[in-house]
Parts: structure tokens; sequence; C-alpha cells
């Protein structure tokens, strides 16, 4: 395209932009029949479902259909509310054809708000309700009548909770915690037996979890850590959970005081990987903070845990600074499991200096296994310098031979002695190793503030 091209394809844009400029407000000056027409409707006829004439109804049904052809949400709310706490289950026909009458959409606030009023009364019937009225098809409203019912009658609710909803009993977790939550609102020590006799896994953290996190924001943070702390020691697992439960709530409100509470933990058996729960969402707001107080603590393997946490979170909001903090000053020991990780990412794009750095990690158990690794990716592609290297460590017979087994198993493949590798490929390779990065307590995927590289643990295995 020569330049003469170039000045005429600029000069029609720049006339199309001016045309557009010009003619935009002209147009939209215009009057506007369709929009004149309504500017005088009345705003109630956008809630009704017929014309307000059409329709008339006595009594409790006329009172709340009034309130909720309210055109403001807090006032029809707030109307509706009103009403409803004064009408009993005898009402219950009358104000179903009054919310019969209005335009309500998928999940809006009236229909939670009728769901716990209704629930009071006959859960079984607004159950059914909110399982085949096509405007309930919103998690809010079930889940609105199982917290009321919960509230009332824990046990019925319980029983209901377990068919689920349909032939093929669907959403029986979904219902459990919402039981458990209107249970707790209203008996929170009879919900709290109930959580430490489901089986130990995932499912009882989850119910957990809610439980917390409503205990923190009712009793403030010293509040709920001193619940948990006086819980009875008879069945350690549970407080533990409990207490990661709470920290994982708590932290996220105030995490300089939460670390200064759990610092009262150490040397506990309520403490462990306490910290990687605290530092990994204070990191996103004050990382260097999070790492002066894992610094304070003593040495153990909650805080390594945390430590390896921390750099990791650190770098997701500021990746300069975090490893400005591991590699800018002279390394102490405290900072160990951070400094393994990172050389074994280092070494991807530069093997000398991912050596150089696991060569600084002062536990010479961690020092080993994290040049370990590095050679065992080293030897993918360039076989004959990893094991050259691996000769010049102090390693046993069976250190030397797992640093270089993939290596081994790759080549055995590409010549067809798959049998002289089969020692080494499957009794090594497949055995749980040692690693710098042990499991995690984050069971939950939906709780976990950690990376993808945190498994999920069952918590009965812990």
């Amino acid at each position: 395209m020569n330049f003469q091209h170039i000045l005429l394809a600029f000069l029609i844009a720049i006339s199309s932009f001016a045309a557009g400029f010009w003619l935009g407000p002209q147009y939209t000056a215009e009057p506007n029949p369709y929009l004149e027409a309504l500017q005088d409707r009345d705003p109630a006829l956008y809630r009704s479902r017929n014309a307000s004439e059409q329709v008339v109804l006595d009594g409790d049904a006329g009172k709340v259909r009034a309130a909720l052809l309210e055109a403001d949400l807090l006032v029809r709310m707030s109307k509706l509310g009103e009403l409803l706490s004064h009408l009993g289950k005898d009402s219950v026909d009358q104000v179903r054809e009054a919310f019969d009458s209005v335009f309500l959409d998928v999940g809006d606030a009236e229909l939670v708000l009728f769901a716990e009023w209704w629930a009071r009364y006959d859960p079984h019937a607004a159950l059914a309700w909110s399982e085949t009225d096509w405007r309930t098809g919103h998690t809010s409203i079930v889940s609105q009548v199982l917290r009321s019912w919960g509230a009332i009658d824990p046990q019925a609710a319980l029983v209901r909770a377990e068919q689920g909803r349909g032939p093929k009993a669907l959403d029986k977790r979904r219902y459990l915690l919402a039981v458990i939550s209107g249970w707790e609102s209203a008996d929170p020590l009879g919900a709290l037996v109930f959580l430490q006799a489901m089986e130990a896994g995932t499912y009882r953290q989850r119910m957990m979890r809610g439980f917390a996190r409503r205990l923190v924001l009712r009793e403030d943070i010293e509040g709920a850590f001193g619940f948990v702390a006086t819980l009875p020691d008879g069945d350690e697992l549970f407080k533990l959970n409990v207490m990661r439960r709470v920290v994982s709530t708590a932290v996220r409100l105030d995490a300089p005081l939460m670390a200064k509470l759990v610092t009262t933990l150490q040397g506990g058996p309520y403490f462990r990987d306490i910290p990687q729960r605290i530092v990994i969402p204070w990191a996103a707001t004050d990382a260097p903070a999070a790492v002066a107080w894992l610094k304070s603590l003593e040495d153990s393997d909650s805080r390594d845990n945390g430590v390896r946490e921390v750099f990791g979170a650190w770098q997701k909001v500021d990746k300069e600074a975090a490893i400005e903090w591991l590699t800018g000053t002279e390394h102490e020991a405290w900072r160990d499991h951070a400094l393994a990780p990172h050389a074994r990412y280092v070494q991807l794009a530069d093997k000398d200096k991912g050596i150089a750095l696991a060569e600084q990690i002062i536990d010479p158990k961690l020092r080993k296994l994290t040049l370990t690794m590095i050679v065992r990716v080293w030897a993918k592609y360039d076989l004959e310098a990893a094991e050259k290297f691996a000769e010049t460590q102090d390693w046993t017979e069976n250190e030397h031979n797992r640093a270089l087994a993939v290596a081994w198993r790759q080549r055995a493949w590409a010549t067809g002695k798959l049998e002289e590798a089969e020692g080494i490929a499957y009794d090594q390779i497949h055995e749980r190793m040692d690693r710098d990065l042990v499991p995690s307590d984050l069971e939950d995927p939906e709780d976990s503030f950690g990376d993808a590289q945190q498994a999920t643990v069952d918590e009965s295995a812990q």
C-alpha cells in the first residue's frame, strides 16, 4: 500500500468519525414516542401479571399483593416481612395466591423470604414447591427452606435431606449443608455434636467450614478462637480441623490478630499446619509482616510448610520482592523450605543457577533431596552430564539411582531393555519418595488458598 492509499484510508476514517459525532446527538435528541407513552405508566403495573383492575384479592392476599407491587425493593421487602411475621399457617393459601398474581423472576429475594416463612408451618410442602416451581430454580430458595426447617426440627430435616431431590437423590450434600446451617443458628452445640459424630473425611470438613464461618461472624475472632480452644480434647482430629476452619475464616478479617492468637498453640496438637492457613491470605496484603511472623515461630514442620506457602503466595502479588527476600541476603536455615522449590524452578531455565541455589540449603537432607530432583530433570535432556554430576555427590547408591531413574527408564524403553530397567522404573519411580513438599492439610479444594500442587488429602489419613 503506497502513501496515497494510506492517506485516503485515514481521511475516510476521520470523516466517518466526524459524521457519527455530529449525527449521533441529533438522532438521540429526537422525541421517542415509545418512551413518552411509558412515562406516566404506574410502576406497579410492571410487577403485576395482569392489569391492576383485573386482580382483586381480599384479606391477607390483598395486603401481601399490595406489598409485592411496591416499586422500591427495600420498601417492598420491609412491608412483606412485616406482613408475613404476623401471618400463620392458615394464611398459606392466600399468600401463595398473592405471590402468583405478581411477576417474580427466578431466585428473586421475595421468593427467599416466602420460602423462609412457609417452611416454618409446612416444610414438606414448601420444599416440594421449591423443587418444582420454575421461579424457584435457584439454590437460594430450596436452601432457605431447609435452613428454616433445620432451625425448627433438625432431626426431621436431616431425614428429608438424606433423600435428596428427585428419584436419583440429587443434591443430598447441598441439602444437608443447608440443614446444618439452620440447625447451627438455633442450636450451635447440637449441630457441633452432630458434626463430630459424622465419619471423618472431606465431607465432614465441608460441613465444618460453614459452621466455623458463622461462628467467627457471630462471636468475633477472639470469641470463636476461645470457643474452639475450650472444646474437649477427646477427639483431637475433630478439634484440630474445627480450629483450622476458624483460622481460615478469621484470617481474612484480621490476619495479625489471628496470628497472635495461634502463636499460643505452638508445641501443641492444634498447631499442625496452621501457619500456612494464615500466611497465604496475609501475603496478599502484607507479605513482609507474614514472613516476619513466621521467623518468630519455633522451628517445626508447620512453620516449614508456612515458609514454603508464603513464598508462593508472595510471588503472585510481587514476584521481585519475594525473590529479593529469599535470595537478596545471606541465606538462613528457616527459609530452606522456600529456597528448595525456588531452586527447582530456576533450574528449568538455568541449571547451573538452580544447582547453586540448592547448594545454599542448610538442611543436609533437604539439600540432597533438592539436588536429586534437579538431576532427575537434567538427566532427561543431558544424561551423560547429569551422571557425571551425580558421581561427584556424596550420595548412596540408592540416592544415585533415584536421581537418574527416569532417564534410565526412558533409555531402556528406547533400546527395548524393559526388563533391565524394570526394577528402577517401577520399584523406585512409583514408590512414594520423600519430598520437600509435604502433603498439605488443605483437604477441600474449595477452601484451599494453596496452589495446584497441594493434593487433596482425606482428613482421616492425617
